[in-house]
């Protein structure tokens, strides 16, 4: 506003005028206000009133090493500033005190949603959400104290009351500190409650029937052989009622190590905590291959967790562990694949003794390979015991492969414990090898798929052979990148090619019937094979390769896709035994720990209203390893 208008008489003044000035008096005000606010101390006059210096109002001496000053009061307006936290107290007791509370709130909310009796499951909600208060409201006050701009905002409020009351308009309307932080406490409260009903709400994995990719009740194991850590599930019945120590065996997935262990409740850990968007299917329906909760539709006030892998009015069939709708693949997206990778061997975790892990192909080419970081050539000596660091070929016109020779490829669920170390066999794989070559080498990484058929009317089996591969070219300028089914280039690209002497990551992925070749990380070419393997896998066998001038592979590591099984309870719905139509307005959802999930296969389909949300955030423990997005 101009100065002109400024020197007006107030009653020539617009309305919009007068608006300007207010403003301006009060943007004026709050300023010098603030200041007040961050120089407040014993010495201070009264910012409200501007009586005499504020009274001091000693703390309790268990909280005197953790505040600033005392509490200040004024005898003249009542009003009040509370003890601002020092540095001890803004990062030690206050967090640690309100974090204590908060944490203690949610274990109990988490143990609530696990209770099936109603009543009990009430009250622990109850106390639940009043330690979840009591740490929001020590938040609240213990930081609302430390920062000038909320003391601003109540001295603000007391100058307008006390204001108020000398004019003579009204009594003075101010709350307390208490009151101010329970209004503010009150008012997160509710609006948790909305977000949790409306549109997100935290749950707890009780069981494994999604592991590994969500896992419940569990201990975290170390193989006593390689020294690789995996969990396993942690089984009802036990740890209950005063026992203080169970019995486990357990098979390491990556060595296939069989070993026993006596647990405690200290090895036991409690499941995933995970957040679930629940406005998202308010605005498109459900996809395939979400990780859906849903209420049980045998009981609906029991909430369940699993994957959605039937739409509705689809037929739905399994065949060699994959999905097929309405006859056709229904192959998962490639985000989805990449967050589910069940590891089957990593270089990374060593072990001694057993049986070799990898062999030449072909005897004529076995001089050509040397294993392990002196070059060993002697192919049947001490590097064949242990899993070789390096395995590095000569110059060759011919590729020669080396073939993983460990064991087969098993759909195995190490978590399940003794009772499904093994499975049926899987061509769902990926492999992956940090590759250094010379110039001019050509790279392969492959997967053979070995299918027996049976020929009914002559009473005869023959094996049929596919093996898919990942070419790789090393040198300068520009290089062709290449998918092979069976040595005839089926999808190609042109990039740079890999750099001589530097190592780089190179990737094969093929499962659900699509091959991904990647280059560090990053996908380069992906080709959906119209001819995979429909009959169930005999064979499979990971194979690297190299010609032309030296590789050396390092970091081995092979993975494998979930394999649906058959169910081991009621197979009424079990798409591996017959095709089951999924009616409209409903869904079909299996778990991706398959031999040990009470899913769709045993009580059939979950109906729209009854879908809670999408999954998509495990945020406990908050753990690298554990901390992610559920895709």
């Amino acid at each position: 506003m101009s100065s002109e208008g400024a020197r007006k008489p107030v009653a020539e003044l617009s309305e919009e005028e007068l608006e300007q000035i207010l403003a301006a008096r009060a943007e004026q005000e709050g300023k010098d206000v603030l200041e007040l606010a961050k120089s407040l101390g014993p010495d201070s006059a009264c910012p409200v009133c501007g009586n005499k210096a504020l009274d001091k109002k000693s703390v309790h001496a268990a909280l005197r090493p953790f505040v600033a000053r005392d509490t200040l009061v004024c005898d003249t307006c009542e009003f009040t500033s509370g003890p601002p936290p020092n540095a001890l107290g803004k990062y030690l007791l206050v967090p640690l005190t309100a974090g204590g509370f908060l944490y203690a709130g949610m274990q109990l909310i988490f143990t609530a949603q696990r209770l099936t009796e109603e009543r009990g499951q009430m009250m622990t909600f109850v106390q639940g959400f009043a330690l979840f208060g009591v740490g929001l409201f020590v938040w609240y006050s213990g930081m609302g104290a430390a920062n000038p701009k909320q003391r601003r905002q109540r001295i603000l409020k007391y100058r307008r009351a006390w204001e108020d009351e000398q004019a003579g308009v009204a009594a003075p309307d101010t709350t307390s500190l208490l009151g101010e932080n329970l209004e503010a406490v009150v008012v997160a409260i509710i609006l948790a409650l909305i977000i949790r009903h409306f549109v997100m709400e935290a749950f707890v994995i009780p069981t494994g029937s999604m592991a590994p990719t969500l896992l419940g009740d569990h201990f975290d194991l170390e193989c006593e052989r390689c020294k690789h850590p995996f969990p396993i599930a942690k089984r009802e019945y036990e740890l209950t009622q005063g026992e203080t120590e169970t019995h486990a065996t357990a098979t390491c997935p990556v060595c296939d190590y069989t070993f026993e262990r006596d647990l405690t409740r200290a090895d036991m850990r409690s499941g995933h905590k995970i957040l679930v968007n629940k406005f998202i299917y308010r605005f498109r329906p459900p996809r395939r291959y979400e990780v859906v909760v849903f209420k049980f539709p045998n009981t609906p006030w029991r909430n369940y967790i699993k994957r959605l892998v039937g739409l509705p009015g689809e037929t739905i069939t399994v065949r060699n562990g994959d999905v097929f709708a309405n006859g056709e693949r229904a192959r998962k997206p490639d985000h989805v694949i990449d967050s589910i990778w069940i590891p089957v061997h990593d270089a990374a975790w060593r072990r001694t003794g057993g049986e070799p892990r990898w062999d030449v192909v072909a005897e004529d080419l076995r001089p050509a390979w040397q294993f392990g970081k002196d070059g060993a050539e002697d192919l049947d000596g001490a590097w064949m015991r242990c899993d070789p660091a390096q395995a590095k070929l000569p110059a060759g016109q011919e590729t020669a492969w080396v073939g993983y020779q460990h064991r087969k490829m098993h759909a195995a669920y190490a978590y399940n414990r003794e009772d499904s170390a093994r499975g049926p066999i899987t061509g769902d794989l990926r492999v992956r090898a940090r590759v250094t070559p010379e110039a001019g080498a050509v790279v392969r990484l492959g997967i053979l798929e070995t299918t027996r058929l049976y020929d009914e009317e002559n009473n005869s089996q023959r094996d049929e052979e596919r093996l898919v591969a990942a070419r790789f070219e090393a040198g300068q300028g520009e290089a062709t990148y290449a998918i092979e089914a069976n040595g005839e280039v089926v999808a190609q690209v042109k990039g740079p090619a890999l750099t001589p002497g530097l190592p780089h990551e190179l990737t094969l992925a093929y499962a659900d019937d699509r091959a991904r070749l990647q280059l560090d990380g990053e996908t380069l070419l992906a080709w959906d094979d119209p001819f995979g393997p429909v009959e169930q896998t005999y064979d499979v066998q990971v194979r690297l390769g190299a010609a032309k001038a030296p590789a050396v592979f390092e970091q081995l590591r092979i993975d494998r896709d979930v394999y649906y099984v058959p169910s081991r309870s009621n197979a009424q719905y079990d798409p591996s035994i017959q095709a089951i139509e999924i009616p409209q307005r409903s869904y079909f959802v299996m778990g991706d720990n398959s031999p040990n999930s009470e899913d769709g296969r045993s009580w059939g389909f979950v109906r729209e209203g009854h879908m809670i949300g999408r999954a998509f955030l495990v945020f406990w423990p908050p753990t690298p390893e554990h901390l992610r997005l559920i895709r």
